[in-house]
Protein backbone atom coordinates (compact mmCIF):
# COMPACT_ATOMS: atom_id res chain seq x y z
CA UNK A 1 0.00 0.00 0.00
CA UNK A 2 1.77 2.79 -1.06
CA UNK A 3 1.19 6.59 -1.12
CA UNK A 4 3.27 10.05 -2.08
CA UNK A 5 2.61 12.84 -0.19
CA UNK A 6 3.52 16.36 -1.57
CA UNK A 7 3.25 19.16 0.85
CA UNK A 8 2.25 22.81 -0.01
CA UNK A 9 4.67 25.61 -0.06
CA UNK A 10 2.74 27.15 2.47
CA UNK A 11 3.24 26.00 5.98
CA UNK A 12 0.53 23.55 6.93
CA UNK A 13 -0.44 23.14 10.33
CA UNK A 14 -2.22 20.12 11.77
CA UNK A 15 -3.95 20.20 15.29
CA UNK A 16 -3.78 15.91 15.95
CA UNK A 17 -5.65 14.41 18.43
CA UNK A 18 -3.88 10.93 18.25
CA UNK A 19 -2.47 9.91 21.98
CA UNK A 20 -1.29 6.56 20.53
CA UNK A 21 1.10 8.01 18.44
CA UNK A 22 2.63 10.40 20.50
CA UNK A 23 2.40 13.37 18.59
CA UNK A 24 -0.76 14.88 20.66
CA UNK A 25 -0.86 19.03 19.69
CA UNK A 26 2.60 19.08 18.14
CA UNK A 27 2.51 21.41 14.88
CA UNK A 28 3.48 19.09 12.04
CA UNK A 29 5.06 21.42 9.21
CA UNK A 30 5.74 20.29 5.44
CA UNK A 31 6.70 22.18 2.46
CA UNK A 32 6.58 20.91 -1.55
CA UNK A 33 10.22 20.26 -1.34
CA UNK A 34 10.19 16.21 -0.34
CA UNK A 35 7.98 13.56 -1.24
CA UNK A 36 7.29 10.58 1.03
CA UNK A 37 6.35 7.68 0.06
CA UNK A 38 5.03 4.50 2.30
CA UNK A 39 4.04 0.77 1.88
CA UNK A 40 3.00 -1.45 4.61
CA UNK A 41 2.57 -5.24 4.43
CA UNK A 42 2.32 -7.78 7.38
CA UNK A 43 2.58 -11.57 7.60
CA UNK A 44 0.75 -14.04 9.19
CA UNK A 45 2.39 -13.77 12.31
CA UNK A 46 1.40 -10.13 12.68
CA UNK A 47 4.69 -8.67 11.75
CA UNK A 48 4.39 -5.24 9.69
CA UNK A 49 7.02 -4.31 6.90
CA UNK A 50 7.04 -0.58 6.61
CA UNK A 51 9.36 0.61 3.60
CA UNK A 52 9.66 4.15 2.81
CA UNK A 53 10.74 6.14 -0.84
CA UNK A 54 12.46 9.50 -0.35
CA UNK A 55 12.43 11.95 -3.44
CA UNK A 56 14.09 15.59 -3.25
CA UNK A 57 11.71 17.81 -5.64
CA UNK A 58 13.48 20.82 -4.86
CA UNK A 59 14.86 21.26 -1.38
CA UNK A 60 17.60 23.66 -0.39
CA UNK A 61 19.96 20.61 -0.71
CA UNK A 62 20.63 17.15 -1.39
CA UNK A 63 18.99 14.93 1.33
CA UNK A 64 21.39 13.59 3.57
CA UNK A 65 19.03 12.48 6.89
CA UNK A 66 15.22 11.19 7.36
CA UNK A 67 13.83 10.48 10.46
CA UNK A 68 10.73 8.86 11.55
CA UNK A 69 9.07 8.79 15.11
CA UNK A 70 9.52 4.86 17.08
CA UNK A 71 8.51 6.07 20.27
CA UNK A 72 6.28 4.56 22.77
CA UNK A 73 3.91 6.19 24.27
CA UNK A 74 3.06 5.43 28.13
CA UNK A 75 -0.33 3.58 27.70
CA UNK A 76 1.22 1.25 24.73
CA UNK A 77 1.70 -2.01 25.06
CA UNK A 78 5.42 -3.50 25.70
CA UNK A 79 5.77 -5.22 22.52
CA UNK A 80 8.20 -7.86 21.65
CA UNK A 81 11.31 -7.36 20.38
CA UNK A 82 13.67 -10.89 20.07
CA UNK A 83 14.80 -11.85 16.58
CA UNK A 84 13.36 -8.90 15.09
CA UNK A 85 15.83 -8.99 11.39
CA UNK A 86 17.77 -5.92 10.58
CA UNK A 87 19.01 -5.44 7.10
CA UNK A 88 21.48 -3.11 4.96
CA UNK A 89 23.21 -0.45 7.38
CA UNK A 90 22.27 -1.27 10.40
CA UNK A 91 24.47 0.17 13.12
CA UNK A 92 24.04 -2.03 15.87
CA UNK A 93 26.55 -0.75 18.22
CA UNK A 94 25.10 2.67 17.84
CA UNK A 95 21.85 1.00 18.17
CA UNK A 96 23.13 -0.72 21.62
CA UNK A 97 24.41 2.85 23.25
CA UNK A 98 20.96 4.08 22.65
CA UNK A 99 18.86 1.93 23.66
CA UNK A 100 21.16 1.17 26.79
CA UNK A 101 20.77 5.52 27.76
CA UNK A 102 18.61 5.92 30.60
CA UNK A 103 17.64 9.53 29.04
CA UNK A 104 16.83 8.32 25.52
CA UNK A 105 13.37 8.18 24.94
CA UNK A 106 11.31 4.47 25.28
CA UNK A 107 10.56 3.33 21.59
CA UNK A 108 9.04 -0.10 20.06
CA UNK A 109 11.15 -2.92 18.97
CA UNK A 110 11.80 -2.56 15.48
CA UNK A 111 14.21 -3.98 12.68
CA UNK A 112 15.71 -1.04 10.44
CA UNK A 113 17.39 -1.40 6.85
CA UNK A 114 18.67 1.46 5.11
CA UNK A 115 18.80 1.94 0.99
CA UNK A 116 22.93 1.37 -0.28
CA UNK A 117 25.03 4.15 0.57
CA UNK A 118 22.97 4.40 3.79
CA UNK A 119 23.39 3.73 7.57
CA UNK A 120 20.79 3.45 10.33
CA UNK A 121 20.46 3.12 13.77
CA UNK A 122 17.63 4.04 16.89
CA UNK A 123 18.55 7.81 18.09
CA UNK A 124 18.07 9.06 21.81
CA UNK A 125 14.74 11.18 20.99
CA UNK A 126 12.42 8.47 20.21
CA UNK A 127 13.40 8.24 16.61
CA UNK A 128 14.57 5.96 13.91
CA UNK A 129 17.21 7.65 12.03
CA UNK A 130 18.79 6.92 8.14
CA UNK A 131 22.15 8.95 7.17
CA UNK A 132 23.97 9.26 4.12
CA UNK A 133 27.59 7.71 4.03
CA UNK A 134 28.67 10.65 1.40
CA UNK A 135 27.39 12.59 -0.35
CA UNK A 136 27.28 10.05 -2.95
CA UNK A 137 24.65 8.40 -1.46
CA UNK A 138 22.36 11.75 -0.90
CA UNK A 139 19.46 12.50 -2.04
CA UNK A 140 19.70 15.39 -4.72
CA UNK A 141 17.14 17.37 -6.33
CA UNK A 142 15.02 14.84 -8.89
CA UNK A 143 16.40 11.78 -7.28
CA UNK A 144 14.53 8.84 -5.17
CA UNK A 145 15.91 6.78 -2.80
CA UNK A 146 14.42 3.60 -1.85
CA UNK A 147 14.51 1.06 0.93
CA UNK A 148 14.70 2.97 4.38
CA UNK A 149 12.60 0.01 6.23
CA UNK A 150 11.36 -0.53 9.58
CA UNK A 151 10.14 -4.15 10.54
CA UNK A 152 7.84 -4.29 13.92
CA UNK A 153 5.02 -5.71 15.35
CA UNK A 154 3.50 -2.24 16.17
CA UNK A 155 0.48 -1.91 14.33
CA UNK A 156 0.35 0.95 11.33
CA UNK A 157 -0.51 4.60 13.28
CA UNK A 158 -0.21 8.23 12.09
CA UNK A 159 3.66 9.11 12.39
CA UNK A 160 5.83 12.05 12.34
CA UNK A 161 8.62 11.82 9.40
CA UNK A 162 11.48 14.20 8.78
CA UNK A 163 13.82 14.76 5.71
CA UNK A 164 17.02 17.02 5.98
CA UNK A 165 18.83 18.42 3.62
CA UNK A 166 22.91 18.55 4.02
CA UNK A 167 23.86 21.95 5.08
CA UNK A 168 27.50 23.71 4.99
CA UNK A 169 26.92 25.37 8.76
CA UNK A 170 29.76 27.93 7.32
CA UNK A 171 27.54 29.09 4.91
CA UNK A 172 24.60 29.69 7.35
CA UNK A 173 24.03 33.24 7.90
CA UNK A 174 24.84 32.50 11.50
CA UNK A 175 26.80 34.36 13.92
CA UNK A 176 29.95 31.97 15.59
CA UNK A 177 29.42 31.81 19.44
CA UNK A 178 31.43 34.25 21.39
CA UNK A 179 32.59 31.93 24.01
CA UNK A 180 31.49 28.97 25.50
CA UNK A 181 28.64 30.68 26.89
CA UNK A 182 27.44 31.43 23.66
CA UNK A 183 27.65 27.75 22.41
CA UNK A 184 24.21 26.61 23.18
CA UNK A 185 22.97 29.45 21.38
CA UNK A 186 24.70 28.55 18.06
CA UNK A 187 23.73 25.06 18.23
CA UNK A 188 19.89 25.70 18.56
CA UNK A 189 19.69 28.42 15.32
CA UNK A 190 21.95 26.00 13.44
CA UNK A 191 19.13 23.32 14.30
CA UNK A 192 16.40 25.78 13.32
CA UNK A 193 17.84 26.24 10.38
CA UNK A 194 17.92 22.76 9.44
CA UNK A 195 14.86 22.14 10.33
CA UNK A 196 13.73 25.12 8.27
CA UNK A 197 15.60 23.88 5.38
CA UNK A 198 14.19 20.47 5.22
CA UNK A 199 10.50 18.95 5.80
CA UNK A 200 8.39 17.57 8.50
CA UNK A 201 5.29 15.79 7.46
CA UNK A 202 2.76 12.64 8.20
CA UNK A 203 3.84 9.01 7.32
CA UNK A 204 2.36 5.61 8.49
CA UNK A 205 4.72 3.38 11.06
CA UNK A 206 4.66 1.32 13.60
CA UNK A 207 2.09 2.35 16.89
CA UNK A 208 1.81 -0.08 19.99
CA UNK A 209 -1.44 -1.39 20.56
CA UNK A 210 -2.74 -0.09 24.00
CA UNK A 211 -2.08 -1.88 26.98
CA UNK A 212 -5.79 -1.51 28.75
CA UNK A 213 -7.53 -2.66 25.54
CA UNK A 214 -10.98 -1.00 25.52
CA UNK A 215 -12.76 -2.42 22.32
CA UNK A 216 -14.68 0.85 22.38
CA UNK A 217 -11.84 3.58 22.79
CA UNK A 218 -9.79 1.35 19.80
CA UNK A 219 -12.33 1.77 18.01
CA UNK A 220 -12.44 5.87 18.32
CA UNK A 221 -8.83 5.44 17.79
CA UNK A 222 -10.00 4.30 14.20
CA UNK A 223 -12.80 6.89 13.77
CA UNK A 224 -9.99 9.59 14.71
CA UNK A 225 -7.27 8.25 12.27
CA UNK A 226 -10.06 8.33 9.38
CA UNK A 227 -10.70 12.38 10.81
CA UNK A 228 -7.02 12.89 9.90
CA UNK A 229 -6.77 10.68 7.09
CA UNK A 230 -8.93 12.99 5.34
CA UNK A 231 -8.20 15.89 6.52
CA UNK A 232 -4.33 14.69 4.70
CA UNK A 233 -6.00 14.11 1.88
CA UNK A 234 -5.49 10.01 1.80
CA UNK A 235 -9.17 9.75 1.55
CA UNK A 236 -9.88 11.67 -1.59
CA UNK A 237 -14.19 11.48 -1.80
CA UNK A 238 -16.19 12.72 0.70
CA UNK A 239 -18.98 9.65 -0.23
CA UNK A 240 -16.34 7.28 0.73
CA UNK A 241 -15.97 9.05 4.24
CA UNK A 242 -19.49 9.34 4.76
CA UNK A 243 -20.03 5.94 4.14
CA UNK A 244 -17.53 4.76 6.62
CA UNK A 245 -18.59 7.16 9.23
CA UNK A 246 -22.26 5.23 9.05
CA UNK A 247 -20.29 1.84 9.07
CA UNK A 248 -18.44 3.27 12.31
CA UNK A 249 -21.45 4.82 13.92
CA UNK A 250 -23.31 0.93 13.54
CA UNK A 251 -20.19 -0.57 14.92
CA UNK A 252 -20.00 1.63 17.68
CA UNK A 253 -23.93 1.40 18.64
CA UNK A 254 -23.67 -2.35 18.46
CA UNK A 255 -20.72 -2.55 20.95
CA UNK A 256 -22.53 -0.42 23.15
CA UNK A 257 -25.54 -2.74 22.80
CA UNK A 258 -23.34 -5.77 23.33
CA UNK A 259 -24.10 -6.87 20.06
CA UNK A 260 -20.75 -8.16 19.07
CA UNK A 261 -21.99 -9.85 15.92
CA UNK A 262 -23.62 -6.90 14.40
CA UNK A 263 -20.24 -4.96 15.36
CA UNK A 264 -18.44 -7.55 13.40
CA UNK A 265 -20.50 -7.08 10.42
CA UNK A 266 -20.46 -3.46 10.43
CA UNK A 267 -16.91 -3.47 10.73
CA UNK A 268 -16.11 -6.12 7.82
CA UNK A 269 -19.12 -4.05 5.66
CA UNK A 270 -16.87 -1.28 6.29
CA UNK A 271 -13.14 -3.20 5.06
CA UNK A 272 -14.97 -4.65 2.11
CA UNK A 273 -15.87 -0.80 1.42
CA UNK A 274 -12.20 0.12 1.76
CA UNK A 275 -11.24 -2.61 -0.51
CA UNK A 276 -13.31 -1.66 -2.72
CA UNK A 277 -12.49 2.48 -2.82
CA UNK A 278 -8.63 1.21 -2.38
CA UNK A 279 -6.79 3.59 -5.12
CA UNK A 280 -9.52 5.60 -6.25
CA UNK A 281 -11.36 7.17 -3.31
CA UNK A 282 -8.65 5.95 -0.87
CA UNK A 283 -4.94 6.47 -0.51
CA UNK A 284 -2.55 3.45 0.06
CA UNK A 285 -2.22 5.52 3.56
CA UNK A 286 -6.00 5.30 3.96
CA UNK A 287 -6.22 1.87 3.54
CA UNK A 288 -3.70 0.43 5.54
CA UNK A 289 -4.22 2.39 8.35
CA UNK A 290 -8.07 2.00 8.72
CA UNK A 291 -7.70 -1.49 7.07
CA UNK A 292 -5.31 -2.94 9.37
CA UNK A 293 -6.57 -1.44 12.03
CA UNK A 294 -9.89 -2.70 11.79
CA UNK A 295 -8.36 -5.95 11.27
CA UNK A 296 -6.84 -5.62 15.14
CA UNK A 297 -10.02 -4.26 16.34
CA UNK A 298 -11.32 -7.35 15.17
CA UNK A 299 -9.15 -10.08 15.79
CA UNK A 300 -8.39 -8.85 19.87
CA UNK A 301 -11.73 -8.00 20.60
CA UNK A 302 -13.34 -11.09 19.64
CA UNK A 303 -15.72 -9.87 17.09
CA UNK A 304 -15.22 -12.50 14.63
CA UNK A 305 -18.01 -14.76 13.78
CA UNK A 306 -17.75 -18.52 14.80
CA UNK A 307 -18.36 -20.84 11.33
CA UNK A 308 -20.91 -23.88 11.96
CA UNK A 309 -19.56 -27.52 11.36
CA UNK A 310 -21.92 -29.78 11.00
CA UNK A 311 -20.79 -33.38 12.24
CA UNK A 312 -22.87 -36.40 13.03
CA UNK A 313 -21.01 -39.13 15.29
CA UNK A 314 -20.07 -41.81 12.26
CA UNK A 315 -21.44 -44.97 12.75
CA UNK A 316 -19.58 -47.60 15.06
CA UNK A 317 -16.44 -49.23 13.80
CA UNK A 318 -14.56 -52.77 14.12
CA UNK A 319 -11.28 -52.51 16.09
CA UNK A 320 -8.55 -52.62 13.87
CA UNK A 321 -10.22 -50.44 11.20
CA UNK A 322 -8.35 -47.40 9.78
CA UNK A 323 -9.92 -43.81 10.60
CA UNK A 324 -11.02 -42.23 6.75
CA UNK A 325 -13.59 -40.28 5.37
CA UNK A 326 -16.68 -42.13 6.20
CA UNK A 327 -15.23 -40.73 10.16
CA UNK A 328 -13.34 -37.94 9.50
CA UNK A 329 -16.37 -36.20 7.15
CA UNK A 330 -16.96 -32.44 9.05
CA UNK A 331 -18.47 -29.94 6.80
CA UNK A 332 -18.66 -26.08 7.62
CA UNK A 333 -20.61 -22.91 6.42
CA UNK A 334 -17.92 -21.28 5.30
CA UNK A 335 -14.63 -22.20 2.98
CA UNK A 336 -11.35 -23.57 4.96
CA UNK A 337 -9.40 -26.60 6.01
CA UNK A 338 -9.91 -28.97 8.30
CA UNK A 339 -7.49 -30.50 10.52
CA UNK A 340 -8.35 -33.47 12.52
CA UNK A 341 -7.52 -35.57 15.56
CA UNK A 342 -6.70 -38.32 15.15
CA UNK A 343 -5.77 -38.03 11.95
CA UNK A 344 -6.58 -40.15 8.79
CA UNK A 345 -5.16 -44.22 8.91
CA UNK A 346 -5.32 -44.16 12.83
CA UNK A 347 -6.67 -47.45 13.99
CA UNK A 348 -8.05 -46.54 17.78
CA UNK A 349 -8.62 -49.36 20.25
CA UNK A 350 -12.08 -50.56 21.44
CA UNK A 351 -14.23 -48.14 23.84
CA UNK A 352 -16.20 -44.97 23.14
CA UNK A 353 -13.52 -42.52 21.68
CA UNK A 354 -13.29 -38.82 21.02
CA UNK A 355 -12.77 -37.23 17.49
CA UNK A 356 -11.99 -34.00 17.48
CA UNK A 357 -11.82 -31.37 14.35
CA UNK A 358 -10.02 -27.74 14.20
CA UNK A 359 -11.25 -26.21 11.08
CA UNK A 360 -9.37 -22.71 9.80
CA UNK A 361 -11.51 -20.38 7.22
CA UNK A 362 -10.21 -18.99 4.31
CA UNK A 363 -11.92 -15.69 5.26
CA UNK A 364 -9.38 -15.55 8.57
CA UNK A 365 -10.27 -11.74 8.51
CA UNK A 366 -14.57 -12.36 9.38
CA UNK A 367 -14.91 -15.86 10.73
CA UNK A 368 -12.86 -17.25 13.97
CA UNK A 369 -11.38 -21.05 13.88
CA UNK A 370 -13.56 -23.26 15.39
CA UNK A 371 -13.75 -26.34 16.96
CA UNK A 372 -16.14 -29.57 17.23
CA UNK A 373 -16.00 -33.25 18.32
CA UNK A 374 -17.79 -36.34 18.13
CA UNK A 375 -17.92 -39.83 19.61
CA UNK A 376 -17.15 -42.96 17.70
CA UNK A 377 -17.83 -46.27 19.18
CA UNK A 378 -15.24 -48.66 17.91
CA UNK A 379 -16.52 -52.20 18.90
CA UNK A 380 -14.16 -55.58 19.88
CA UNK A 381 -12.47 -57.74 16.71
CA UNK A 382 -13.42 -61.43 16.96
CA UNK A 383 -10.80 -63.34 15.82
CA UNK A 384 -11.16 -65.51 12.79
CA UNK A 385 -9.83 -69.28 13.81
CA UNK A 386 -9.11 -71.32 10.82
CA UNK A 387 -9.07 -75.36 11.41
CA UNK A 388 -9.79 -77.67 8.60
CA UNK A 389 -11.67 -80.92 9.56
CA UNK A 390 -8.54 -83.25 10.17
CA UNK A 391 -7.94 -86.99 8.31
CA UNK A 392 -9.00 -89.71 9.60
CA UNK A 393 -7.43 -92.14 12.79
CA UNK A 394 -7.76 -95.65 14.21
CA UNK A 395 -9.30 -95.71 17.28
CA UNK A 396 -6.56 -96.14 19.93
CA UNK A 397 -4.50 -93.08 18.01
CA UNK A 398 -3.83 -90.44 20.94
CA UNK A 399 -5.14 -86.62 19.29
CA UNK A 400 -1.75 -84.24 18.64
CA UNK A 401 -0.53 -81.81 16.70
CA UNK A 402 -2.05 -83.77 13.42
CA UNK A 403 -5.30 -82.85 14.71
CA UNK A 404 -5.43 -79.70 17.14
CA UNK A 405 -3.69 -77.28 14.73
CA UNK A 406 -5.68 -74.62 14.47
CA UNK A 407 -4.06 -71.01 13.70
CA UNK A 408 -5.82 -67.53 14.38
CA UNK A 409 -5.45 -63.59 13.04
CA UNK A 410 -4.62 -62.41 16.75
CA UNK A 411 -1.88 -63.27 19.42
CA UNK A 412 -3.56 -65.34 22.08
CA UNK A 413 -3.81 -68.84 23.98
CA UNK A 414 -5.39 -72.00 22.19
CA UNK A 415 -7.39 -74.41 24.40
CA UNK A 416 -8.30 -77.55 22.96
CA UNK A 417 -11.21 -79.83 24.14
CA UNK A 418 -10.20 -83.20 24.35
CA UNK A 419 -6.89 -81.81 25.19
CA UNK A 420 -3.51 -83.06 23.26
CA UNK A 421 -2.48 -86.98 24.03
CA UNK A 422 -6.50 -87.94 24.79
CA UNK A 423 -6.90 -91.78 23.44
CA UNK A 424 -9.57 -91.92 20.62
CA UNK A 425 -12.41 -94.37 20.63
CA UNK A 426 -13.86 -95.13 17.39
CA UNK A 427 -16.97 -93.07 15.56
CA UNK A 428 -17.35 -89.21 14.59
CA UNK A 429 -15.92 -86.83 17.22
CA UNK A 430 -16.40 -83.34 17.47
CA UNK A 431 -13.06 -81.33 18.65
CA UNK A 432 -13.47 -78.50 20.01
CA UNK A 433 -11.10 -74.91 20.37
CA UNK A 434 -11.22 -71.74 22.80
CA UNK A 435 -9.34 -68.79 21.71
CA UNK A 436 -8.34 -66.24 24.48
CA UNK A 437 -6.84 -62.76 23.24
CA UNK A 438 -4.22 -61.42 25.13
CA UNK A 439 -5.62 -57.94 24.44
CA UNK A 440 -8.96 -58.83 25.62
CA UNK A 441 -9.56 -54.68 25.80
CA UNK A 442 -9.74 -54.76 21.51
CA UNK A 443 -10.42 -58.59 20.88
CA UNK A 444 -13.18 -60.98 22.05
CA UNK A 445 -12.75 -64.51 22.76
CA UNK A 446 -13.44 -67.35 19.83
CA UNK A 447 -14.75 -70.92 19.31
CA UNK A 448 -14.53 -73.34 16.74
CA UNK A 449 -15.06 -77.16 16.22
CA UNK A 450 -14.18 -79.23 13.72
CA UNK A 451 -15.59 -83.08 12.95
CA UNK A 452 -12.69 -86.23 13.60
CA UNK A 453 -13.40 -89.72 11.76
CA UNK A 454 -12.20 -92.60 14.42
CA UNK A 455 -12.30 -95.52 12.69
CA UNK A 456 -12.40 -98.65 14.69
CA UNK A 457 -9.12 -101.13 15.00
CA UNK A 458 -9.64 -103.94 12.52
CA UNK A 459 -10.21 -107.45 13.11
CA UNK A 460 -6.91 -109.57 12.56
CA UNK A 461 -7.88 -112.14 9.62
CA UNK A 462 -10.81 -109.74 8.23
CA UNK A 463 -8.77 -109.11 5.15
CA UNK A 464 -11.58 -107.28 3.65
CA UNK A 465 -12.71 -105.23 6.35
CA UNK A 466 -16.42 -106.37 6.45
CA UNK A 467 -15.85 -106.66 10.20
CA UNK A 468 -15.73 -110.32 10.31
CA UNK A 469 -14.09 -113.41 9.15
CA UNK A 470 -15.33 -115.30 7.01
CA UNK A 471 -14.89 -117.81 3.73
CA UNK A 472 -14.46 -114.44 1.97
CA UNK A 473 -11.08 -114.17 3.40
CA UNK A 474 -10.20 -117.25 2.90
CA UNK A 475 -10.69 -117.04 -0.74
CA UNK A 476 -8.93 -113.97 -0.93
CA UNK A 477 -5.94 -115.95 0.04
CA UNK A 478 -6.63 -118.27 -1.93
CA UNK A 479 -7.24 -116.27 -5.22
CA UNK A 480 -3.14 -114.88 -4.30
CA UNK A 481 -1.71 -118.02 -2.90
CA UNK A 482 1.81 -118.75 -4.68
CA UNK A 483 2.11 -114.93 -5.87
CA UNK A 484 4.93 -112.49 -4.97
CA UNK A 485 4.79 -109.00 -4.35
CA UNK A 486 5.66 -107.90 -7.92
CA UNK A 487 3.59 -110.62 -9.34
CA UNK A 488 0.49 -110.08 -11.13
CA UNK A 489 -2.36 -111.50 -9.09
CA UNK A 490 -0.19 -110.60 -6.01
CA UNK A 491 -2.89 -109.02 -2.97
CA UNK A 492 -1.41 -107.14 -0.31
CA UNK A 493 -3.97 -108.17 1.83
CA UNK A 494 -3.64 -111.56 1.88
CA UNK A 495 -0.07 -111.28 2.51
CA UNK A 496 -0.66 -111.39 6.55
CA UNK A 497 2.32 -111.82 7.66
CA UNK A 498 3.93 -109.28 5.07
CA UNK A 499 6.98 -111.30 3.99
CA UNK A 500 5.71 -110.48 0.82
CA UNK A 501 4.79 -113.92 -0.18
CA UNK A 502 1.32 -115.51 0.08
CA UNK A 503 1.21 -119.05 1.15
CA UNK A 504 0.03 -121.11 3.28
CA UNK A 505 1.24 -120.35 6.40
CA UNK A 506 -1.28 -116.76 5.49
CA UNK A 507 -3.76 -119.08 4.66
CA UNK A 508 -3.57 -121.00 7.88
CA UNK A 509 -3.55 -118.23 9.38
CA UNK A 510 -6.90 -117.08 8.73
CA UNK A 511 -8.19 -120.44 8.34
CA UNK A 512 -8.03 -120.83 11.86
CA UNK A 513 -9.97 -117.45 12.56
CA UNK A 514 -12.84 -118.74 11.24
CA UNK A 515 -15.71 -118.86 13.72
CA UNK A 516 -16.13 -123.08 14.43
CA UNK A 517 -17.78 -124.95 12.22
CA UNK A 518 -17.56 -123.28 9.42
CA UNK A 519 -16.01 -125.13 6.27
CA UNK A 520 -15.21 -123.53 3.12
CA UNK A 521 -15.43 -124.16 -0.51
Amino acid sequence: MTRRIYFEVAALTLVLNLVSTGVLGQDIQAQDRVGFEASVSSDSSGLFEFVYEVTNIRAAGAISRVTIDISRSAGGLALVGKDLPNGLGFQRELSAAVLGDPSATVVLPVGLAAPTGWSTSQAVDGTAVWFGDGRASFVAVGQTARGFKIISHGIPGIRVFTARPYINVNDLPIRPPDGADDVDRYLAEVEAAKDTAGARGLTIGPVAPPQEFDAMSFLGTIVNYEEQAYSLGWIRSAESKRRMDLGFSDALAALKNDDPDTARRALADIASEIDRDAGRALSPEAVSLLRFNIDYLIKVAHLKLEPTIDWLPPPSIIYGTKLGSAQLNATSSVPGSFVYSPVAGTVLGAGSRTLSVTFTPNDSVNYAVATSAVLLQVTKRTPSITWANPGAITAGATLGPGQLNASVNAPGILTYTPPAGTLMTAGLRTLTVTFSPYDDVDYTSATATVTLSVNAMPIPGDLNGDGKIDCLDVALVNAALGKRSGQTGFDARADVNQDHLVDVRDLAFVTQKLPAGTKCP
